[in-house]
């Protein structure tokens, strides 16, 4: 049981420095308890939500990253994200379905094994492959029937 919705609570979504920095957006949440929906209850591991700038800066993120939450200024937006039992590919198909994520950001790491998403203001794709970033290769986009 969460704190923040029924499957998600604040200490996931918490600064991995230890800072103590956790502002999320509540439709990230809502986002990620929709895709667990979508994915039949399958857990989702939240692997870095809100971050610190310094936090931010020190693990090589983007400086405009959507992970950076300002207490009482901007909430974090973003989570790296795993399901128990799924493929990296099937995560990232099924988050790009979910309406919050779709009109937002899914980003795709195949060789850490994560999805990103985000609830920016609008729709963003890339994939992360041998340390670049790209556009999301074909193989990643299209669902076998």
């Amino acid at each position: 049981m969460g704190d923040l919705s029924p499957h998600f609570s604040r200490r996931e979504f918490r600064c991995r420095c230890g800072c103590g920095t956790m502002d999320v957006d509540p439709r990230l949440v809502a986002g990620l308890e929709k895709l667990r929906e979508q994915l039949g209850g399958r857990p989702i591991i939240v692997l870095s939500g809100c971050r610190c700038p310094e936090h931010n800066a020190a693990v090589g993120g983007a400086a405009q990253s959507q992970h950076i939450a300002i207490e009482k200024v901007q909430p974090g937006r973003a989570a790296d994200i795993r399901a128990i039992g799924l493929s990296v590919v099937d995560l990232y198909r099924a988050a790009k379905r979910v309406p919050v994520f779709r009109s937002g950001g899914v980003g795709i790491y195949p060789g850490e094994r994560f999805v990103h998403v985000d609830v920016r203001e609008q729709p963003a794709r890339w994939a992360r492959i041998n340390g670049r970033y790209v556009g999301v290769p074909d193989q990643y986009e299209t669902e076998v029937a």
